[in-house]
């Protein structure tokens, strides 16, 4: 498999003197990297095991300009960016220690969607809700993302009502962002 012949990972990760051993893809000088791929060839994989340990290895490095990656607002995704979100979720998502670590994976991942409805929220224009009302009607939702309870959080979210910006197209999609996402493993 590729990622066994080529080390690849973030430039600050790297240990000190083994520099020769890694290829940079990118030097960066962002705090954390926020996964916003969403879409692979219009089905949901954001932060998908399945997906990001597998079919982004096997399917798409190395076939790239024959997929349609996007991020969560829809906007085509380049090879650079794709290969930055590959090392970095792939990484997180083959190391799972037990439920513990698919909890502590899912609060990782839930502060990743607080951000991104953050930024989607920055970006509107709203005329009949406030920030601040949207934020009180999300709260629920934001601190269950937090504590890494998806099941809980989509459940919560599916009964909100709609707003200009939680469009029922809106709600359905961060659901199944959660649901594509989620890491634990659930007893019943």
């Amino acid at each position: 498999m590729a990622i066994a012949q080529t080390k690849m990972m973030i430039k600050d990760k790297i240990p000190e003197g083994k520099e020769s051993e890694y290829k940079i893809l990118k030097d960066t000088n962002m705090l954390s990297i926020v996964s916003r791929i969403c879409y692979y060839d219009g089905e949901v994989i954001y932060y998908n095991k399945n997906f990001w340990t597998g079919t982004a290895f096997s399917e798409v490095l190395n076939n790239f300009d024959n997929h349609t990656l996007l991020d969560y607002s829809g906007e085509k995704i380049d090879i650079d960016r794709f290969k930055l979100e590959l090392y970095s979720n792939s990484d997180l998502l083959e190391n799972l220690d037990g439920k513990a670590g698919e909890a502590s994976c899912n609060r990782i991942i839930g502060n990743n969607i607080v951000s991104i409805f953050r930024e989607e929220c920055s970006n509107a224009i709203l005329t009949t809700i406030s920030v601040i009302e949207l934020a009180t009607k999300l709260e629920s939702v934001f601190s269950l993302l937090i504590s890494g309870a998806f099941k809980e959080a989509y459940s919560y979210l599916s009964s909100i009502a709609t707003d200009e910006f939680l469009t029922t197209e809106r709600i359905n999609k961060y659901i199944a962002m959660l649901k594509s996402a989620d890491q634990f493993t659930y007893s019943i």
